[in-house]
């Protein structure tokens, strides 16, 4: 290609001044000369960013796109810049700026026919254009030959010596001969002091022997030379200084009028550029704000005020990393869809060509790496971008809360762990922190940590979505919610009513949860007769019936809803899973946890999950050993998961190595994990060692917080241990704690009925024990001896 011209550099103001142009009204011509402008000074990316703005208000001019070429080209980015000129030639076939120029790219990347066709064709648009001529001399293509012109017609004979052609203009000095003048041009006439010297120089005779000198061609636009004619040199000499006062008060009054006008530009403008920058820091204000809220709405509301700063300044980093960063939370987690993605990448290239550094930038890109199936890469990178802000004093916390959630989808839960802890101690406010913090602590296992950091998310954030649903989710997997199923059925419609409403992502699954809710209430309801008025309290608190039919259908229309919204989400097929593991068809269960370990296997918890149901399934249990075994490879010190294998292991007879699992499960005094010291009780009181059976078992029962049925079951069960022991004193009192801490335990009522009638004065008690076991468990394991003690 031909050089470019050389460019003028403009000055700030001036350059200002085109940006103000642009931004005013982007649907103008406004902006060519800003793109010429960015473009002269190297700032490649708003060129480019100016120049698409100006394809997408004019798409049917082929000058943006031209233009945009020019940008990709002097990047070396040959490619893009000829795909922007065939865009330009769809519109324009005849331009011969992108012929031309597409003619030169494509000899210069080894297209020579092609390329040699575009460099003719815009000689043929313009035969006459220099740029044109010169890329086909430099490329060394012959240019077609112009038809032979006609002979021209014969010279006129130049004037004599001592004559004048026909208006011709006399020289003044020596007379010399005059340069010829077209017939049909008039004569010029003298003027001023031209008139004057010429009057004085025809009065003098001319010498007759002395030749006269030719002189050179005389020029309409050259100023008369001055006679040295003593008579004329005054004249000359006052009309000189009449002109120079006149040229004197004209730059005066020029000046008069230009200093003020351009001490108020320079005073327009500077406001101008106040005003601009308050109006960026304010919408950049705006955005940081909307995307700590962490909800679909408030990662929308961001990406506008952005944009608007964009409308300022195209190429602004920050604009660009929030921008980024927003698409790519809505395309990886919110389910928004391609587009989003396009987006996010986009802003990425955009934010990554302006050179700032920014934390919304790096975790903007790790994330977006993440979700596109590259995590580990995005790991690497992020972790030596965290070091480094670490090693400068400049630690992030939205870069340790990013790194903790790609290391939580990576299944590396224990670093993810710490991450979050150090985020939470950088931004003790951010409710994405806790909300992260909740999810981890709940695929951990750890419930109420979970609760307490979901509880902690929607304490800065009211409403918070992603923390609602944890919440749900969480009472919805206990063994017996209860009165926790109206708090449930509450989020889950004020999540699914809400406006704005949530993601798609986070809609789906507030509906498959709902599914859920109504399937285990369905199946839960009958049963729940006592306390007096529960039954009626659940059913007017979650709109669940005692119609099965019923709630069959809502619970079918709650799932397909869910899937159409977001068929790719693993957490669905989860939840579906766990709904069939409470209806007890736990082939289905695994086939569909099977389904969410097919989209992601790198949660630990999906296995957690299939091994709970293959243990369920009839000679499940080694395969339900494999899974957690996998799990723990991603989690190897998880105590639930430790007490899960233990189950496994002992449901297989292999009792020794259960309890070794066991142990390890509880070998952390800090940890609460009643349901393994539970387990350990039982294996130690079937080898008969009573006293460390009654140990684990009073230990679960302190653990089993808030749970009354498991706390009277390990009472109950430390009360048998005293009993086989021979302490009947303490295994009195463990019946007695038993029953204390749940008068619906219907085992400790047949066990402390068995302890007490070999003792004639006990048979009231022993009665009243049977009949209330009746009551309660009337087809139980106990009935035939409850109904020979309650006669």
């Amino acid at each position: 290609m031909p050089p470019a011209p050389e460019r003028k550099t403009l000055s700030p103001a001036e350059l200002a001044k085109l940006e103000h142009a642009f931004a005013t009204d982007p649907q103008s011509e406004a902006y060519k000369p800003l793109a010429e402008a960015y473009l002269g000074m190297g700032r490649f990316m708003e060129a480019m960013v100016v120049c698409k703005k100006g394809v997408k208000a004019h798409p049917t001019a082929a000058d943006p796109r031209v233009l945009l070429a020019r940008v990709y080209a002097e990047q070396g980015k040959d490619k893009k810049a000829l795909d922007e000129l065939q865009g330009a030639l769809q519109v324009a076939p005849t331009d011969k700026l992108a012929l031309r120029m597409a003619g030169a790219l494509q000899m210069k990347n080894g297209e020579p026919e092609a390329g040699k066709a575009n460099l003719l064709k815009a000689h043929q648009a313009d035969p006459a254009d220099a740029e044109t001529l010169a890329a086909l001399a430099q490329w060394k293509v012959e240019a077609p030959r112009p038809q032979a012109a006609e002979p021209p017609a014969a010279a006129a004979p130049l004037a004599g010596p001592g004559t004048r052609a026909p208006g011709a203009r006399p020289h003044g000095g020596d007379g010399a001969a005059a340069r010829p003048v077209p017939a049909h041009e008039p004569p010029l006439r003298p003027n001023g002091a031209e008139a004057h010297e010429e009057a004085v120089r025809q009065a003098r005779p001319a010498p007759r022997s002395a030749p006269r000198p030719q002189a050179r061609p005389r020029y309409v636009d050259e100023e008369a030379p001055i006679s040295e004619v003593s008579e004329v040199s005054g004249s000359v000499s006052a009309y000189r200084q009449q002109r120079t006062r006149a040229t004197k008060r004209k730059r005066f009054l020029t000046l008069l009028v230009l200093v003020p006008l351009a001490l108020g530009a320079y005073w327009g403008y500077g406001r101008w550029k106040a005003i601009r920058n308050r109006e960026i820091a304010k919408l950049l204000k705006e955005a940081t704000e909307q995307l700590k809220h962490d909800s679909y709405d408030s990662y929308k509301r961001a990406c506008e005020a952005a944009d608007k700063v964009l409308e300022y300044e195209a190429g602004h980093t920050a604009a660009h990393g929030y921008l980024a960063y927003a698409y790519s939370i809505r395309w990886g987690e919110h389910g928004q869809g391609d587009d989003a993605r396009k987006l996010a990448e986009e802003h990425l290239t955009q934010a990554k060509e302006g050179g700032d550094i920014s934390s919304h930038l790096y975790a903007a890109e790790a994330l977006y790496k993440t979700y596109s199936g590259k995590g580990a890469d995005a790991l690497k990178e992020l972790e030596g971008r965290v070091k480094s802000f670490d090693s400068e004093g400049k630690k992030s916390g939205l870069m340790y809360l990013t790194l903790g959630i790609i290391q939580m989808n990576q299944g590396d839960l224990e670093h993810a762990r710490e991450s979050l802890d150090t985020a939470q101690s950088l931004a003790p406010d951010d409710p994405r922190v806790y909300s992260s913090l909740g999810t981890l602590y709940r695929r951990r296992g750890q419930d109420q940590d979970a609760w307490r950091n979901f509880d902690f998310a929607l304490r800065y954030e009211r409403d918070h979505p992603e923390s609602t649903l944890g919440k749900a989710l969480l009472i919805l997997e206990q063994d017996d919610p209860a009165r926790g199923y109206i708090q449930a059925a509450k989020m889950l419609k004020r999540l699914i009513e809400s406006e704005p409403p949530p993601s798609p992502r986070q809609l789906a699954t507030a509906h498959l949860a709902r599914a859920l809710l109504v399937s285990r209430l369905s199946n839960d309801l009958p049963l729940y007769t006592r306390p007096e008025g529960i039954q009626r309290e659940l059913i007017e608190g979650t709109g669940v019936t005692l119609d099965k039919e019923k709630n069959k259908a809502e619970m079918n229309k709650a799932e397909e809803t869910g899937f159409t919204l977001d068929r790719q989400n693993p957490e669905l097929f989860l939840i579906k899973g766990k709904r069939l593991l409470y209806e007890e068809n736990f082939e289905g269960s695994a086939g569909e946890i099977r389904k969410a370990i097919g989209l992601d296997a790198s949660r630990a918890h999906y296995h957690v999950e299939l091994a709970r149901a293959l243990m369920k399934k009839q000679g499940g249990e080694k395969e339900a050993e494999d899974a957690l075994r996998r799990a723990l490879t991603m989690i190897p010190e998880s105590p639930k998961l430790q007490a899960m294998l233990g189950h496994a292991l002992n449901r297989q007879g292999k009792t020794d190595e259960a309890l070794a699992q066991y142990e390890r499960a509880v070998r952390d005094p800090k940890a609460r994990n009643p349901e393994a010291r539970y387990s350990i009780g039982r294996i130690y009181k079937e080898k008969k060692e009573y006293p460390k059976a009654i140990d684990a078992f009073e230990k679960s029962a302190q653990e089993y917080i808030g749970q009354t049925w498991l706390v009277a079951r390990s009472y109950d069960e430390a009360a048998q241990s005293y009993e086989l022991r021979g302490d009947k004193v303490k295994a009195r009192e463990g019946y007695e704690k038993a029953l204390n801490a749940d008068k619906d335990y219907d085992a400790a009522y047949c066990h402390y009925a068995r302890f007490l009638s070999p003792e004639p004065k006990e048979k009231a008690k022993v009665k009243a024990f049977a009949q209330e076991y009746l009551k309660l468990a009337p087809k139980g394991e106990c009935a035939a001896d409850m109904q020979r003690f309650s006669r």
